[in-house]
Parts: structure tokens; sequence; C-alpha cells
């Protein structure tokens, strides 16, 4: 029996269940950099042990997917449990995922990170940003602050980052029943970061440090 888990294994390697095998790959070869312990864009971000972690979970979700009978048990329990649609295995030109810990940016929306950079100009949103990013605990709602004074909606956040809505919403409540494990909550923190502008490991400690505050 293949377990079903809070990620699905198509999440754990970030691509829809209608990738294909060539998505499949070059989505694991993806992961395996960043999480490699010499990776620049997450060496800070998690420990030896979290990262083992991680790279236990690629490698399982790579050996699942990349078998075409295991494969295809695996998406008969997700249809049965609900998880996926039928529609969902159909393949179309659909977006590929953009890996959530990836050093900048993605560029395929150019109106949002254009309009970003125009507000940061402003002076007041660069003293917000000081503001939040000196602080010791960081809330959701400090980064929401931030989003709704660049006139950002989760929707754009969602398009550019890939980070689902529902996730982007729990951050800003500091909801811990419908965030996802630590590991994938700092990978989430540094898109949402990197998408307004701040130093990530700044609001990842600050965040951390406000969530699990005695």
């Amino acid at each position: 029996m293949i377990p079903i888990n809070d990620h699905t294994y198509y999440e754990i390697l970030e691509v829809p269940a209608n990738a294909s095998f060539y998505d499949l790959r070059k989505a694991y070869k993806e992961l395996l950099s960043i999480y490699d312990m010499d990776s620049l864009s997450t060496y800070s971000l998690f420990t030896p042990l979290e990262r083992e972690k991680i790279l236990a979970q690629v490698e399982l979700a790579f050996q699942i997917l990349g078998d075409g009978e295991k494969r295809k048990a695996y998406d008969r329990l997700l249809l049965e449990s609900g998880r996926i649609v039928p529609e969902m295995l159909l393949r179309d030109n659909a977006k590929n995922s953009v890996p959530i810990f990836q050093a900048t940016l993605p560029q395929e929306d150019k109106v949002v990170n254009r309009k970003i950079k125009t507000k940061v100009r402003e002076k007041k949103i660069r003293a917000l940003m000081e503001e939040i990013q000196l602080k010791e605990l960081i809330s959701g709602q400090d980064l929401k602050s931030l989003r709704k004074a660049l006139h950002i909606e989760l929707m754009d956040m969602f398009e550019v980052t890939r980070v689902s809505v529902s996730i982007l919403e729990a951050i800003e409540e500091n909801c811990q029943s419908k965030l996802p494990s630590l590991i994938y909550l700092k990978g989430f923190l540094k898109s949402y970061a990197l998408f307004l502008g701040l130093v990530p490991e700044k609001i990842i400690a600050g965040y951390m440090a406000h969530l699990y505050r005695p």
C-alpha cells in the first residue's frame, strides 16, 4: 500500500498530476540541487537533518511517480481519496510549478513585479519594510500589512510563487493548524519574502520566533 501523506508526491516534486516523465525528472534534479548541502540559496534555511528528510521525500516521490505501474496505482489512490479529480490527469499545456526555494523570483508575471518595484520606491513603503525586518517577532499580520500597502492580492502572489492561496492565508493569519510542516513552511516564507522584496532569512527567523514564542 502506498501511503498518502499531507503532501502528495506531485506536490513534493512541485509538478502537476499530468506531468510527463521528462517534467518529473527535471523537477527531481532541480530539487536535489536546491536541497544540496552546498546550495547557496538554502544553506542558511535548513539543518542537515531537515535536508535529509526533504531529500528522502523527494527520492521516494520520484521512485513512485517515475515508475509507470506504481504511478498508476498511486493515481488511483489519489482519485479514490478525492485528492485529485480525473481532469487533473489529462495532458494539456498546464503551467509548470515553480520551485519554492529558488534564489530569485520567476519572471512570468512582469506586471506584478513592476508594480512592486514601483511601490517600493515610495518612502512610506521602504519605511514599512525596514520596520518589519527590524522586528524580532514578525507576525503574519506584519506581512499582510506590507502586501496590502503594495496593493497586491493573494491571487497575484499565487500566480508568481505557485504557493496556494490557502497556505498564504494561513501564514498571514498565523494559523498553525493550517500551516504545513516546518520544513515546507520555511520554503513558503522564503517565497513570500522574495515576492515582496524582503530578506528571507530575517522574515523566516522573525516569523518562527513569533509563531513559537512562549
